[in-house]
Parts: structure tokens; sequence; C-alpha cells
């Protein structure tokens, strides 16, 4: 019978040492508020972590601590600890009614920090519940943290996650660096990608009014006019995967409560993913060298301050240049005649042929856009990409001709700001046999001086041969 009891007492013990044991009455809970635009799936270990130290910061913000430990042994019984925290976390506004915080911090230098919360009672290890009661608005506050005390003698550190919104923009495919302005032709079809998470409790607002949001809008802005939206060009993946998102449309305020049922289902299947939503705009008729940039605006709207997440994407441009054929003699524009764009250095050449929509390049001038002067003699050639291109005269007008048929010209590379090309003369003579003067003053001196020497070298000879 001793034996019996000497090895009940001896696995006692063993079970005593191997059992981690409560040293401490209380801990202290640290919290590093984190952004991020894709919701990363990595969770928080209670320690210290480089990968999640390294993300950006949020200042700013405030945060309450609450002891759920009643409500999660409820919500445990039936489920996993996985689920029964998630399922508290997602439905805080719901089942947080009447809770009080046991302490409330605002983060300074990076920390908020949470001291002597308990971390036993009635012999049960406590459950806390962090989650943000202010910060600023143009992040989407991160999913309640739920922290299940271990029984071990230590102190906690958390990283919560905000997130943002972010947008870019490609051109065939190639991704345009957002610290540049691109160069793009008239036609160019813009495909702009923006990122965005869904709300971790977003199925409490498809279901009932007391949610945290009662509207979704997805809006969509040119800096400029020129651009028109390319119809059904809409599409949703996650992950590189298709996802249904009928209840997503742009520009347009999505009452989250008034959806259609596969439509909410198919928008609660999200819930804390981050999405990534294309769409595209074509290139039309822009002024000149005006930056094209679009902004994304993405706002969550409840009873309370609304969550207004924005971006911008990278400026594309088109560039052109300003002409204007003049009568050298008297300095007035002349109307009419038959310009056709073509680029410089090409074999064989190409002739450019504009559409309201597109520019496409052609071997026959015949079949290229003619460009014509105005009354006042002005004309103008838009929605070129940088590059060389000559302006090559094909007709004059009634009454004249031209004096060089080749004009060359330049469309610099895209630049913040509008400063257009300064305007290139193009000369059309009178047909009266009279040489403009279109060297200047200078060559105009020059033809006169020659005009005197002749007449006075053949005054000497007739001179000499009396």
């Amino acid at each position: 019978m001793k034996k019996y009891w000497f090895a009940l007492l001896a696995i006692f013990g063993l079970w005593l040492i191997q059992s981690p044991q409560p040293t401490q009455a209380a801990t202290t809970v640290v919290l590093h508020p984190r952004q991020v635009i894709d919701n990363l799936n990595v969770p928080n270990t209670g320690a210290a972590m480089s990968e999640l130290a390294a993300l950006p910061t949020v200042a700013g913000v405030t945060y309450s601590a609450y002891d759920i430990t009643t409500l999660f042994n409820e919500k445990s019984r039936d489920q996993s600890i996985a689920a029964a925290q998630a399922s508290i976390a997602s439905n805080w506004e719901q089942l947080g009614v009447g809770y009080t915080p046991v302490a409330t911090a605002t983060a300074q230098d990076d920390a908020i920090t949470f001291k002597d919360l308990p971390t036993t009672q009635d012999s049960l290890d406590r459950v806390y519940l962090f989650t943000q009661t202010a910060g600023p608005t143009g992040l989407l506050k991160p999913q309640p943290t739920v922290l299940g005390l271990d029984g071990t003698d230590r102190d906690y550190v958390l990283y919560p996650k905000s997130t943002g919104a972010s947008l870019t923009v490609s051109v065939a495919g190639e991704p345009i660096d957002s610290a540049l302005v691109a160069s793009v032709p008239r036609g160019a079809v813009l495909t702009y990608t923006a990122k965005f998470t869904i709300p971790s409790d977003i199925a409490a607002s498809l279901t009932n009014a007391s949610g945290t949001f009662a509207s979704l809008t997805v809006a969509t802005a040119m800096s400029a006019a020129g651009t028109q939206a390319v119809a059904d060009s809409l599409a949703v993946t996650v992950a590189g995967q298709p996802v249904v998102a009928d209840w997503l449309s742009l520009d347009t305020p999505i009452t989250l409560a008034a959806l259609p049922q596969p439509a909410k289902a198919a928008l609660a299947a999200l819930a804390g993913q981050t999405i990534t939503v294309s769409y595209q705009r074509q290139v039309v008729d822009p002024q000149p060298t005006a930056d094209l940039a679009n902004t994304l605006t993405v706002t969550w709207a409840g009873s309370g301050e609304p969550s207004v997440l924005t971006a911008d994407s990278a400026a594309v441009e088109t560039g052109g240049q300003r002409f204007a054929a003049i009568n050298p003699f008297s300095k007035d524009g002349v109307a009419g005649g038959a310009f056709v764009v073509a680029k410089t250095g090409t074999a064989p050449a190409q002739y450019a042929k504009f559409s309201a929509t597109t520019l496409n390049w052609v071997s026959d001038p015949a079949a290229a856009t003619s460009f014509s002067a105005a009354a006042d003699g002005s004309f103008a050639v838009t929605g070129l990409a940088a590059g060389d291109y000559q302006l090559e005269q094909l007709a004059a007008a009634d009454g004249y001709r031209f004096v060089e048929p080749l004009t060359p010209f330049t469309v610099a590379s895209g630049r913040p700001g509008t400063a257009e090309n300064a305007v290139k003369t193009v000369f059309q003579t009178p047909l009266t046999g009279i040489l403009p003067a279109t060297g200047g003053l200078s060559l105009l001196v020059l033809l006169i001086a020659g005009t005197l020497l002749t007449g006075w070298g053949l005054h000497r000879r007739r001179h000499a041969s009396a």
C-alpha cells in the first residue's frame, strides 16, 4: 500500500515539475500596431516577431482590453479554441455590448502597454480581448485580438494589423513605376489593379442593422479628362484566383443589407481576405502632356465615423505638337493644306492614322490621317507617345506652295506637370515667284549687300570697257 502512495506522489510531483506554473499574479501585454496592404496570414505567437516588427507603424491609436474569460469558456464548449477565438473576434460588435474594459491605453513610441493584467482568477487562466477604439480613419481597423494566457511566467507581445489600399497601373502588361510619368499613345489601354481588405466582421453587417458597416463605395476618379472606361473589364481575385463579385460595382454606393442573398453569401465568404480589383480605361483624346492618374477611394460607412481608404496610381500622358502655317511676308496664317505625321528613321515609312480612340501606323500616306490648318493657320497633332517624328506636307493651300516638305519634331518622355512643346512654324509661300526671307534679318542684309556688290561690279566693268 505504501508503495502505491509513493508511486502516486512521485507521479504527482513529476506533473508539478513538468506543468507550467504561474509564478506571477499579473502580466504585461504590449501591442505594436502595424499597417499592411495584404492582410497577412501570420498569426501572433505572443512573442516578439521580427517579420511583423518590420512593418510600418500606426501612430495615435487607442486600444481597450476586456476580460472575456466567461464568454470564451462558453463559446469553446462546443467548438475548438481557434473557432471560439474567431467567432468572438468577428462578432465583437454584438457580443461586446454591456462589457466594460479593464484597461484602456494609447500608443506611445510605437507601443501600447497594458500592465498588471491578472493572470488567473477563480483558478482559471484569464482570456483577454484587445480592440481598437480610436485611430486613423484612413485605415481599416484590425479585427480584435483574443489572447488566452497560457499559465506560463511571461509577458506578451502582439501585433494588431490595420489594412490600407493600394493602386497600380500597367500598359500592355508592363507596370508603370509610381515615381515616373509614362508616355503612351492614344488608344492605349490602362489596367488598374487595386487591393483592399474585406472586414472580418462583414457578415454581421450583411445580416442585421447592428453591424459595423451599412454601405461600401469603391470610387475611381481620373486627374484629367481624356480617358474612357473599358466595358466589362471589372474583375476580382483573391490570391490570384477569380472569385464571384456580383456584389461589386464601381462608383456606386452599395447598401450591404439590401444585397441579394447570393451576393451576400459571396461577400461574406471573403471576410478578412485581401481582394484584388482590376479595371481598365482607354486613352482617347487628352490634352497633350496632361498627367492622367487614377485615385481609388474605398469607403466603409456605418453608424460611426467611416473608414476611408485612398490610393493613387502612377500617371501617364500623351504627347503632341502644335503647328502654325504662316505666310512669311505678311506673317498671316494660311488656312488649308494637307499634312501627315510619320515616324523618323523607319523603313518603310510609317504614317499615323488616328481614330477617336486609337492610333495605328500605315505605310501609305494616302491612308494616313490628314491634318489641315484652320483659318488662323493653326493645327495640332495629339495622342503620340514619346519619340521622334516628322510632319510631312503633301499639298499646299490654293495660291501657295510649301518651302520645306518635312518638319521634324520630338515628343519628350513623360514628366510631371503639363508643358507642351513650343509652336513650330511651317512657311507657306505665295505663288509670286519671290523667295521668302525665311532666314531672318541677317539673311536679308546679306541678300541686299550681294545685290549692291553685283551692281557695283557691273558698273565698273562698263567703265573699264569704255
